[in-house]
């Protein structure tokens, strides 16, 4: 053809082709399109030119003539077109810019757009055609298909499913040929890429891959038995490998001969001749029949889709191709481990044809029985199998497949019952962590029961696997899965538990002492043995038994670790849990011996003798592990016969080495174990389990005991005697199991009558009544002992009496203890006769070395006995031995001091004549006072009880006490008041009380308490103040102390509160110091101890509540002077005012002493230093009604100290109510302000409240005032008119009168504020409701009072008052709701004004509108300038209101892992990130937040309780005030602004979350304004989020259409006047909203508006010349969301019409060499996201794009071609030409499931190289997909397109 004739047939083509192409957009019906498609026929008939300037559009309409929905004659048209157009493609021969191939196969891209989905919805009729023109046109390409070939088979393999056999001929046809086309290798290759990506093709794809893939070597007529037989003939066999690639070579070698001769070749003829031999590289083995072009890499993954494939005849037919074609025993490594994975899941549907087809293939064709055996030869399918199941296992699971591994296990097994023995052992321990995992999930834990109890006879397996190494599964096994209520026999379960004892004893002897320590196994172990004690001790035999350990052998390796252990503990490792594991060991080992099969022991095994060494050692605790190991093995010996073998051996060995003295040397086992049991006694800690050991041992060697504890009393008497006096009191509950026992302690008791210790004493007096006729005779020898025994004394400058020379003490102590037992035996005649009787001549003669003094009581001119039994006792009392002179006469004396002690107070409380006790009392007082003060510096503890009992006897129970006279009282006063007044006594007392012994220290107060009335009567009012002060702040030390102690005992190395360790502490200590501050304020103070006290509520005319009084002052309290306020006491003026102000401390005490109940803990957890939860009435309620059914008995509680407090507090709570607030408010501040510090410690370190050491004292405080039951009215007035409110009005009337136009903020003040307002929160949330206070009298009342108090704070500006302010009205409103009394106007107006006030003040507060100073400027620091004091650090005040704490509470448990789903946002980290120092305008910020964010929680809810329901509308204007307030911080966009821009967004959402229907329409406006500005896309990702429901909810409510208009503002048709830049602009605007309108509805929302959208979008694109490039973006960007927000059957249907359009605009834009490179990298993303959603139909069309096939190998070449072939992707266009794309050595691939990465995150671009880099990535990353199944993240493709929205703004209205 010459060039003129092809210049003619290419301007009569191209201009009449335009003009039938420009028909198309007139044409509204499809019937107009048949003409034209005729005529378009015609003329490429009659100008047979291949140079059409309007291919893309040509491409696109025909594309769109193919739709599914058109006719068939219409379809038959279009291919008639597509036939001509390849046919003048191919009959051309003119001389041409680039070669004829080339040519063709550029323009067959663009036709094979409407080509290839086109085949799989044509009709029958039309298929054949279809074929025809594949044939035709594409297979003589040959080796130039290879990059399309996927989409070409993709399309044709549906014919192989047509129903008429001759399309299904044809179609192996064509699929054979284009196999010769492109080789075997990669035809195949595009089969298996097909199967793996289109669930439409896979049954085409198997059928093909059935006929043309040879069998695998076996019995096929065996196998066609079980396997449909669906093969065609083989019509085309494959050349011999040499002959195809000659053939090849001969054609590529003519083909470029003859366009060499023509001519027709303008470009570089080397290079195409280059291209061309490069294609015979691909030649080696491409149509080989081999395994590596049968099953390519991608192979496993194709099966595994298709096994996976929802479609059960697809799993039939891929079961049946791997039966013929990959046999299981054939193949193995990875591809038969993955394979089995699928296939094994196949059983989880009792499919039988499914089922019979995997059992066939797993393990072969099934015996005569059917069924499947096991041999040699597929023997290894069982450990593939076994992987299997582990590997399910080891998936996470949720509640929808939690039983989908043990339901495929048991369908198995129910199939396969053989092979349980073989595979249970293998997947036993990932079974049961599976389950132990998901325990929470019951249903779980119900199918594994059924499964093991199915399979009872194998489960010694799972047990024996288990357990061969020690973990904890094997507890969890028999604690949930085989359990006690389980159906088991008894013998069955006993011999699971055996078996899993004996590998416990094997496992845990091969443990470290580390190991031990840290897996603590002795539970595990004892756990089984006891549950084993409770089963006949039998074997059954009948379970299939692994090989195992022997349990003898095993316990036997125990008894050597048990040896190990204990000799490390004898070497001094006793750490607390190497102990406890070694208790545990030490009973399981013994436990353990009743279940050994050798009951015969010869002699004692080696971990007895270890346990003996344990019995000896010091520490009582390691000791008493080791005797309760040997008691086990005494006292068991009727439960087995190994123990009594044990208990004959050991009593054996005992007598073969008892000897003299042996015991003491610890030969003797028995007696060793009972002397150091005896011995423990002096240990109270471990007394209850000593005394059970006892009791346990005197059943069985009772004989033996008594030796012990009667040799005991022989030679370490007073050890034993304090070891028995323990034993007698504990052991009563066991008074007939020791009966004997108690009757020889008894004896040895009375045996020991006169021993010198004054405890025994006091059981020796009976043995004296036989003495009661000889009296007269008694006295003197009695008298002369007393006298002459004595030894020579000196009298110290100290007034301290001491020994010269020892003295017989033992003859002065049994002669007291005599003359002790006379006087208590016959008291009367004994003090008669000492009384009157003058003493005797030769007492006279031999008393004057002791004593030259006359009559010192009786007033007689002789001395009379009393006279000198008193003087020698005195002297007895006070005499003291030098311990350096013998410590045995120093012990000794001490005794005669006690002894004579007690004969003193005899002595007194038998004196009946009142004067004579009087002079008896003053003679003795002032010594004893002495001897006592010298007895606290000589910690001689004895001696203090002895004087303090004696004292107290003196003072209350002598004669001068009880039977004094009228006339006597005078001198009686005036002698007391001269005692206790004097410099020794009170100071004495004090320092007593500072002893370390609980005993002591009790008997002090004890003492204390009960003369307060005494010392209140006798001491000078300044005397008595000082002491009651000193005596409080004792109490107060003494509770400290007492906490102290036991807190660095216990936990010294945590940061707790010393306090919280009161609640274990001895409750019988801190409430004798209860009681001792008990009697201060009862009897100083005059309050009484009552807890129905009565509140008077004195009401004056026009007021509520005004004033409160109490009944109960008692006489001591007068009426207040209300100018002065201060209380006067008609009794103790100045000791009632010090105890007053001391109020802080003594409630501090209380509360220290407080028990927290159980019931408030657990409500109570959120009550901490940093704030308080908000209140909820559902959960409070509950608290509530335990509080009521409580209320009746809160004080019968088991604590005795709770009583104490009670009865106290609310007394000294309705007395002294203004006092009592003051001083709580004091302790309460002061906890408080403790957090401070805290917070200056770790400024950057996020605090767990949870865990602060101030959390038990406010928890106290507040169940404290709850259990008082205080009237509302009392508490609100009392809390008024405390100090700490006093004080907030008296800055507040400072400040005022400063006239400040601009408010100064005080952080004292402010943080006072806060505090007391956080009491007020945590009062009112766990105050007890009363039905009765709801009515609305008294409701009104409450109220009315209640805003009273909270108007207090009103003047405050500090933020944190106001936010506090609003969540205590949230609470009210909650728990009181005053809707009932809105009625009354006065209240409705201060209540609705107060709310409203602060509202809008937070919001001023939100939006920057308020100013304040935070210093006042006047106070400036010297050398300060005015910088310096704005830049001061300034602290956010705390607590936290409870909206901010709910949110903090939050973000300490997400850190803790206890709430992994909490989202932690920029707000988050700002607002609590730290608590520390800020600069002003950082704490205003940060402020600004909190105020947001409580506005979010509070601010709708409060209002709507706070209005009646028919005033909604004041809601909606509340509302509305305080947000129009903050809807300028969302108008500035600034980066600064963002957190706030954020901040807002979410209160908006909130509140219209709550109340669409009531907010929306209001702010709908607003929020309009808001979306249509220009940067409203330039905010936060979570921002958008919010806004994306904002604007859905709009768009809902809208009675407007905002979608259309939107789409109407996108019309290309713009003013003559109008600026074409701003027209743009517009533009893009309108259409960005459109795709966020859609991107913000749920899915299908906008279906029916997709039609309007489409015809804008085709618009848009038919005019892309003139389009802006930014418009062009946001097409492609609203497809992407289209994609996103459509379900796949409309999106289907949307790109059925759509994709001619789009895959035309994508070909234009990657072709288009002046495309904007934005443009393109929108078009790229747009290619990923259709990737992401693995559309389907794209499969048709990626290889326009990308190198679409699998395995492909990219490598830089150095040269200048990215593959052989003519046709190059799109995709090539924009990466590195150096990079060499390799179709010949396919790399292999990951066989596993990935997640699928978005690897374009970016929305703009700056360089070509940059998006080269982006087109690269993206290539590679989509190539290495054809391989491989993904899993998509849909949430990750959500963040993407809010992150592109953001940033569009950033360049699309600036994009060229």
């Amino acid at each position: 053809m010459d060039k003129t004739k092809l210049m003619t047939y290419d301007s009569s083509l191209n201009s009449n082709l335009v003009y039938y192409l420009g028909k198309f957009e007139k044409n509204q019906q499809w019937a107009d399109i048949a003409p034209l498609l005729l005529k378009i026929e015609g003329l490429l008939k009659q100008n047979p030119s291949p140079f059409i300037q309007e291919k893309i559009q040509l491409a696109k309409r025909l594309a769109q003539c193919l739709n599914p929905h058109l006719s068939a004659p219409l379809h038959q048209s279009v291919l008639r077109i597509y036939d001509q157009l390849f046919k003048n493609m191919v009959n051309f021969k003119y001389n041409t810019d680039q070669p004829v191939t080339k040519l063709i196969v550029d323009d067959m891209v663009l036709f094979s757009i409407g080509l290839f989905p086109f085949f799989q919805n044509s009709s029958s009729k039309i298929r054949p055609q279809f074929l025809d023109l594949i044939k035709n046109h594409y297979v003589p390409l040959k080796r130039e298909l290879i990059p399309m070939i996927p989409g070409i088979v993709a399309s044709i393999l549906p014919g192989l499913d047509d129903q008429q056999e001759l399309i299904q001929k044809q179609t192996l046809q064509v699929l054979d040929d284009l196999a010769g086309a492109v080789g075997r290798k990669y035809l195949l290759g595009a089969i298996w890429m097909v199967m793996l990506r289109s669930p439409k093709c896979r049954s085409a794809s198997l059928k093909y891959l059935s006929q043309r893939i040879q069998k695998m070597e076996g019995d096929e007529e065996e196998d066609d038995k079980y396997l449909s037989d669906n093969s065609y003939e083989d019509e085309n066999k494959a050349q011999p490998v040499d002959t195809v690639q000659e053939n090849n070579q001969v054609e590529v070698q003519e083909e470029s001969q003859q366009e060499q001769g023509d001519g027709q070749i303008v470009q570089d003829i080397e290079s195409e001749t280059k291209r061309k031999n490069d294609l015979l590289s691909l030649e080696e083995h491409i149509d080989d029949d081999i395994f590596d072009n049968n099953f390519p890499v991608i192979h496993i993954q194709s099966l595994i889709a298709a096994l996976d494939d929802e479609n059960q005849l697809i799993k039939r037919q891929v079961l049946d191709f791997l039966y013929s074609h990959l046999k299981s025993i054939k193949i193995d490594g990875l591809s038969k481990e993955l394979l089995v994975q699928s296939v094994i899941k196949l059983l989880i549907r009792k499919d039988l044809s499914v089922t019979r087809r995997v059992n066939q293939w797993l393990f072969g064709k099934p015996d005569m029985d059917n069924k499947y055996q096991i041999n040699e030869t597929n023997k290894e399918i069982l450990h593939y199998i076994a992987q299997s199941f582990n590997y399910y296992f080891e998936q996470p699971a949720n509640e929808s497949n939690v039983i989908f591994p043990i339901k495929l296990l048991q369908n198995f097994f129910m199939e396969h019952d053989h092979m349980v023995e073989m595979i249970l052992d293998k997947i036993s321990i990932k079974l049961i962590q599976y389950v132990k995992t998901n325990k929470h999930h019951s249903e779980l834990i119900k199918s594994c029961k059924r499964l093991l109890e199915s399979i009872t006879s194998y489960l010694l397996l799972t047990i024996n696997e288990v357990t061969k190494e020690f973990d904890p599964l094997i507890s969890f096994i028999f604690n949930y899965l085989i359990t006690k209520e389980d159906n088991y026999e008894p013998q069955i379960e006993f011999t699971l538990l055996h078996m899993a004892a004996a590998n416990l004893f094997n496992s845990i002897s091969q443990l470290s002492i580390d190991q031990i320590k840290q897996q603590d196994p002795g539970p595990v172990i004892l756990q089984i043995l006891n549950r084993m004690q409770s089963l006949p001790n039998k074997i059954d035999t009948s379970l299939a038994r692994p090989d195992s350990i022997e349990f003898d052998k095993s316990i036997e390796l125990y008894g050597q670790f048990y040896e190990q252990i204990a000799d490390a503990i004898l070497d001094g490792n006793q750490d607390e849990q190497l102990l406890k594991q070694f208790e545990n060991l030490g009973k399981s080992l013994v436990k353990g011996q009743r279940f050994k099969v050798l009951k015969l022991v010869k002699q004692l095994p080696n971990w007895f003798t270890a346990i003996t060494k344990i019995i000896k050692e010091e520490n009582p605790q390691v000791s008493l592990i080791a005797i309760e190991c040997m008691i086990e093995i005494l006292v068991s010996q009727n439960l087995d016969q190994i123990y009594e073998n044990l208990r004959k051996l050991i009593v054996e060995e005992s007598r073969t080495k008892l000897q003299k003295d042996q015991l003491i040397e610890g030969l003797d086992y028995t007696k060793l174990t009972l002397e150091k049991l005896w011995n423990l006694l002096d240990y109270p800690y471990f007394h209850d389990k000593i005394i059970q050991m006892i009791v346990n041992l005197s059943k069985v060697f009772p004989l033996f005991f008594t030796e012990v504890v009667i040799y005991q009393f022989q030679h370490m008497q007073e050890a034993a005697i304090r070891r028995f006096a323990v034993f007698w009191k504990l052991s009563a509950q066991y008074y007939k199991e020791l009966q004997e026992l108690n009757k020889v302690g008894l004896f040895l008791m009375l045996d020991f009558l006169d021993h010198p210790n004054p405890i025994i004493r006091h059981n020796a007096k009976n043995w004296l009544l036989e003495s009661t006729g000889m009296l007269e005779r008694i006295l003197d020898p009695l008298f002369e002992v007393l006298i002459q025994s004595s030894s020579v004394w000196y009298i110290t400058d100290r007034k301290q009496i001491f020994f010269a020379k020892v003295y017989e003490t033992r003859r002065i102590n049994e002669t007291i203890k005599k003359l002790k037992s006379i006087l208590v035996s016959f008291s009367n005649q004994f003090m008669d006769y000492v009384s009157n009787q003058e003493i005797s001549q030769y007492i006279k003669d031999i008393r004057m070395h002791f004593t030259n003094e006359g009559s010192v009581i009786m007033e007689r001119q002789n001395m009379m006995y009393l006279d000198l039994l008193v003087i020698i006792c005195l002297k007895y009392v006070q005499g003291q031995a030098i311990e350096s002179m013998s410590p045995k006469f120093y012990r000794e004396n001490a005794a005669v001091n006690a002894s004579a002690c007690e004969y003193i107070e005899l002595l007194v409380t038998n004196v009946e004549d009142p004067m004579v006790s009087l002079r008896f009392a003053e003679y003795i007082m002032e010594p004893l006072q002495i001897v006592l003060y010298h007895s606290i510096e000589n910690e001689d503890l004895v001696m203090q009880v002895q004087l303090l009992n004696l004292f107290k006897v003196i003072f209350f129970n002598s004669a001068f006490r009880t039977r004094h006279k009228q006339e006597q009282r005078d001198l009686i006063e005036d002698t007391m008041s001269r005692t206790v007044s004097n410099d020794i006594f009170i100071p004495t007392l004090i320092r007593g009380m500072h002893t370390n012994v609980l005993y002591v220290r009790a008997q002090y107060i004890q003492f204390i308490s009960t003369c307060i009335p005494l010392l209140a009567e006798h001491l000078r009012p300044s005397t008595l103040t000082d002491c009651v002060q000193q005596v409080l702040a004792a109490y107060f030390r003494m509770i400290s102390n007492i906490a102290n102690r036991k807190y660095n005992k216990e936990n010294s190395q945590q940061k707790m509160n010393q306090f919280d360790y009161l609640q274990g502490s001895s409750q019988h200590e801190i409430q004798t110091i209860l009681i001792g501050v008990k009697t201060i304020l009862k009897h100083i103070l005059g309050l009484q101890e009552r807890d129905d006290m009565v509140v008077i509520k004195q009401i004056e005319k026009n007021s509520v509540l005004d004033s409160v009084a109490s009944v109960f002052s008692f006489g001591l309290l007068n009426i207040q002077d209300n100018s002065k306020q201060k209380n006067t006491f008609q009794k103790f003026q100045q000791t009632c005012e010090v105890i007053v102000s001391t109020l802080p401390q003594i409630l501090e005490l209380y509360i220290n002493c407080w028990e927290l109940s159980q019931d408030f803990l657990k409500y109570s957890e959120q009550l901490t230093i940093m704030g308080i939860s908000s209140y909820s009435f559902e959960r409070f309620n509950s608290y509530n009604k335990i509080l009521q059914d409580n209320k009746e008995n809160q004080l019968k509680d088991t604590n005795i100290v709770k009583p104490q407090i009670l009865f106290m507090m609310k007394p000294l709570f309705i007395t002294y109510g203004k006092d009592f607030m003051t001083a709580l408010m004091t302790v309460w501040q002061q906890q408080c302000q403790s957090l401070s510090k805290l917070i200056f410690e770790y400024p950057q370190k996020l605090i767990d409240p949870q865990h602060l050491n101030q959390n038990v004292f406010l928890q106290k405080t507040i169940e404290l005032l709850v259990m008082i039951q205080c009237p509302f009215d009392l508490f609100l007035e009392s809390l008024i008119e405390c100090q700490q409110l006093v004080d907030i009005q008296r800055f507040y009337d400072v400040q005022r009168r400063k006239k400040l136009q601009t408010p100064i903020l005080n952080y004292q003040i402010s943080q006072q504020e806060t505090i007391i307002l956080f009491f007020i929160y945590c009062y009112f949330s766990y105050i007890y409701i009363d039905s009765a206070q709801l009515k609305k009298d008294i409701l009104l009342a409450f109220w009315t009072q209640m805003m009273k108090l909270l108007n207090l704070f009103s003047q405050s500006k500090a933020p944190s008052t106001s936010l506090w302010l609003i969540e205590i009205q949230l609470l009210l409103t909650r728990k009181y709701s005053p809707k009932e009394i809105l009625v009354d106007q006065k209240f409705r107006n201060m209540h609705h004004e107060f709310i409203n006030e602060k509202l809008k003040f937070i919001g001023q507060i939100s939006s920057k509108q308020f100013t304040c100073f935070w210093n006042d400027p006047q106070d400036k620091v010297d050398g300060q300038d005015t910088f310096a004091i704005y830049n001061s650090r300034y602290k956010i005040i705390l607590p936290l209101n409870p909206a901010l704490f709910d949110n903090y509470m939050a973000l300490v448990s997400f850190f803790k892992n206890e709430n992994p789903s909490f989202i932690i946002t920029d707000i988050d980290k700002q607002v609590y990130g730290s608590l520390g120092n800020y600069v002003e305008d950082d704490l205003y910020g940060k402020y600004r937040l909190m105020s947001i964010r409580t506005l979010k929680t509070v601010a709708l809810e409060l209002l709507q309780n706070s209005y009646a329901v028919e005033k909604q509308d004041r809601v909606v204007l509340r509302c509305k005030e305080f947000m129009d307030l903050l809807f300028p911080i969302l108008e500035n966009r600034n980066q600064n602004n963002q957190i706030f821009v954020q901040c807002v967004t979410e209160l908006l959402f909130t509140i219209l979350e709550k109340a669409k229907q009531l907010l929306l329409k209001t702010f709908k406006h607003s929020i309009l304004d808001l979306f249509n500005r220009e940067d409203f896309f330039i905010q936060k990702q979570v921002t958008l989020q919010y806004w994306a429901k904002i604007i859905n909810w709009v768009v809902s409510t809208d009675q407007k259409d905002l979608f259309q208009e939107y789409l109407e503002q996108v019309s290309l048709q713009s003013s003559f006047f109008s600026n074409e830049s701003d027209e743009n602009k517009k533009r893009i605007m309108s259409f960005e909203r459109i795709c966020f309108v859609i991107f913000s509805g749920e899915r299908d929302k906008y279906t029916k508006k997709l039609q309007n959208l489409i015809e804008k979008i085709s618009e848009v694109i038919k005019n892309t010349e003139s389009v802006h490039p930014g418009l062009l973006i946001l097409i492609l960007f609203c497809v992407r969301v289209l994609i996103l927000r459509l379900s796949p059957i409309q999106l289907n249907e949307l790109f059925r019409n759509m994709w001619p359009t789009l895959l035309t605009l994508l070909i234009s834009i990657f072709r288009k060499p002046q495309s904007s490179i934005n443009l393109i990298l929108a078009a790229l993303k747009l290619i990923e996201m259709i990737s992401l959603m693995q559309q389907e139909e794209f499969y048709f069309h990626q290889w326009i794009f990308i190198y679409d096939y699998f395995g492909l190998q990219i490598d830089n070449n150095g040269q200048t071609q990215n593959t052989q072939f003519s046709f190059q992707p799109l995709f090539s266009n924009y990466i590195d030409k150096k990079l060499n794309v390799d179709y010949k050595n396919l790399q292999k691939i990951d066989a596993t499931t990935a997640k699928r990465e978005i690897i374009i995150k970016l929305i703009k671009v700056d360089t070509k190289e940059q998006l080269a880099e982006i087109a690269q990535n993206l290539l590679t990353y989509l190539i290495k997909l054809n391989s491989q199944r993904t899993i998509t993240n849909s949430q990750d493709i959500e963040e993407l397109i809010e992150n592109d929205f953001i940033q569009l703004d950033v360049f699309i209205y600036k994009e060229p």
